[in-house]
């Protein structure tokens, strides 16, 4: 849990190794991180996603693809092997969960695919199978800001998806915003203050 210490700008950071002071905390839990900050739960939601890894094959990939808008995408390791992920539209109501387990529905799926959409490839030897989930946002964009806006705790979530690519860049603005002590620029598309009407109603 995080506390404001009255009389200042510090806070204090309760976790299960000990007391932090810290004059900023990020929470960067995905999902989460809605247990951690009041009334952000109702703004992340689990979704699970399926990947298998096959066993190394011959060079069929040179890049990281994706087809269906980005829904099925996978790329070909060094070694040969291809990490292939996605395919939720398959079975949408399953995967609406926190339970970090593999659908055999979406395995099959995924391990049908790049045979039947390249016929070079042959029958694919999966070699694991894992589930993980991911946080989804109502507007499926990132929660990268304030939370509430004008404190010095922030959030940064909500990546599950298309949100995922532009991670990276938004951990360089968030650590910028930081460092100037409010949201900036680059980061107001992402800002959580576009659900302050709804969290205000609720």
């Amino acid at each position: 849990r995080i506390e404001k210490v009255r009389g200042n700008d510090r806070l204090k950071v309760h976790t299960d190794r000990g007391l932090v002071g810290c004059r900023h905390a990020v929470v960067a839990s995905n999902w989460k991180s809605g247990a951690l900050l009041d009334g952000l739960g109702g703004f992340l939601t689990p979704g699970r996603g399926q990947v298998l890894c096959t066993e190394p094959m011959k060079r069929f990939f040179t890049v990281g693809l994706a087809v269906d808008w980005g829904t099925l995408y996978w790329r070909q390791c060094d070694d040969g092997a291809i990490v292939l992920g996605g395919y939720r539209g398959k079975d949408p109501k399953t995967e609406a969960t926190a339970v970090e387990e593999v659908n055999p529905v979406i395995q099959s799926a995924l391990t049908d695919f790049l045979p039947s959409a390249f016929p070079d490839v042959p029958p694919i030897q999966v070699k694991t199978r894992w589930a993980g989930i991911m946080d989804g946002t109502p507007d499926d964009r990132p929660i990268v800001g304030q939370w509430p806006s004008g404190s010095n705790t922030w959030v940064i979530a909500g990546f599950g998806g298309h949100g995922l690519p532009p991670a990276l860049g938004a951990g360089q603005a968030l650590a910028n915003a930081i460092a100037e002590g409010r949201e900036t620029l680059e980061l107001n598309s992402l800002s959580p203050a576009r659900f302050a009407t709804a969290l205000s109603a609720s």
